[in-house]
């Protein structure tokens, strides 16, 4: 409930941030008409939902974001940051599906089919509410958000900032999959300790 709007919800208004700081006025008119449409849907759709976006709704709001993302580079503007910030914006998602993909591939089966082993998944499992859930997971798109502000006010300092922004983001990757791991083996371990009571 309420994880794909929110998710884009948060990358929508950092894009704007950053649309509106380049003075790009087509892309920040584009990204101002979906965050308000998303924010309007998000009202609805926060735990409890009472609507939800289904696949005929999340697909389609993925593809706009990407399209916007991407609407800098049809314009010829090139500089770094146009290709650094979607990414960053849009991390979690990347990974969730990065890893999904892999994960599906190295057990023999198609990466297109469907699990739940989404990060989603994996926190619900350890027993936090929908609530919760996307607190967790608003907090962490939120934390990488906000980082996507800094080469956006100085871009002159991007060359320098990629090789250590990208250090940053793993091992801010690796600290929070060490997190989950150790999580869900503590779950276990008290599982196991329970069933053998």
């Amino acid at each position: 409930d309420g994880l794909a709007s929110g998710l884009i919800l948060l990358s929508c208004v950092t894009l704007s941030f950053v649309y509106l700081e380049r003075n790009m006025v087509e892309a920040s008119f584009l990204v101002v008409i979906l965050t308000g449409s998303v924010l309007g849907f998000f009202v609805f759709n926060f735990p409890p939902a009472k609507i939800i976006l289904g696949d005929t709704g999340s697909l389609p709001l993925g593809l706009l974001i990407s399209l916007i993302t991407l609407l800098p580079l049809s314009q010829k503007f090139t500089d770094e940051i146009y290709y650094l910030i979607p990414i960053i914006t849009l991390l979690l998602p990347i990974l969730d599906t990065s890893f999904a993909f892999f994960r599906r591939f190295l057990k023999g089966i198609s990466p297109f089919s469907k699990d739940a082993d989404h990060f989603h998944h994996r926190l619900a499992k350890l027993g936090f509410s929908p609530l919760k859930t996307i607190t967790i997971l608003f907090t962490i798109c939120f934390y990488f958000n906000l980082t996507a502000l800094l080469p956006a006010h100085n871009i002159n300092l991007i060359p320098k900032f990629i090789p250590i922004y990208f250090i940053f983001v793993a091992v801010n990757i690796a600290i929070l999959l060490y997190l989950l791991k150790r999580l869900e083996n503590k779950k276990r371990q008290t599982y196991h300790g329970n069933l053998f009571e």
